[in-house]
């Protein structure tokens, strides 16, 4: 995401020539990036990003220096919705300047590719199989999502597919476990005693 973020900068301070609406390229050819200018004053873009598969990644107002404003959309690269989040015009998610906000109030689910995963059901899967999962928390950025096992140690990344699913875990013993979902206090540290979701998944052989 860094890596991400300091590629916006630069494609915005390219950005700042006086047209209405720059477009960007891959390497390759596909469409990287479309952004609009709506507000010169300011210096605000509305920018869209893509995959290269022609998917919508990223999309919504950010300014010369990158950072976002509004509400700002990010996509996995199969279209599901990756986080839906409302910036300030410093670039902070505004959940964060509320002191009464809870990380446990806000609607959230896992998605573990190949299952169809039933509300108020758990799911099931096998042991020693590996799974593919991902994570979607209202009002909350993706990348401050940490996805852990019963013993809070993070999942294994998925260097595969990172850009559908970023997880993956093997479960070795049949019986129940769970996919906690961790998040920073608000000194962006992520502590094991810090509010969190936990979904309970049934291991069979």
């Amino acid at each position: 995401m860094k890596k991400l973020v300091l590629i916006l900068i630069s494609v915005f301070l390219l950005s700042c020539n006086g047209n209405n609406k720059n477009v960007y390229y891959y390497d390759t050819g596909e469409i990287y990036v479309i952004d609009s200018l709506v507000n010169e004053r300011d210096s605000l873009f509305y920018m869209r990003m893509f995959y290269k598969n022609g998917q919508l990644m990223q999309m919504g107002f950010v300014d010369k220096n990158g950072y976002r404003h509004g509400r700002f959309k990010e996509y996995y690269s199969d279209g599901a919705v990756k986080s839906n989040v409302i910036f300030d015009k410093k670039g902070r998610a505004s959940n964060f300047n509320d002191k009464n906000f809870s990380f446990v109030d806000k609607k959230a689910y896992i998605d573990i590719d190949g299952l169809s995963i039933i509300p108020n059901k758990m799911p099931v899967v096998k042991r020693n199989q590996t799974y593919k999962v991902r994570v979607y928390v209202e009002d909350v950025e993706n990348r401050l999502c940490l996805l852990t096992n019963d013993k809070f140690e993070e999942l294994e990344k998925n260097l595969n597919d990172s850009d559908r699913f970023p997880y993956v875990f093997t479960p070795n013993e049949v019986g129940i476990m769970h996919i906690k979902i961790l998040f920073p206090n608000k000194d962006g540290a992520i502590l094991k005693s810090s509010d969190h979701f936990s979904f309970p998944i049934s291991v069979v052989e």
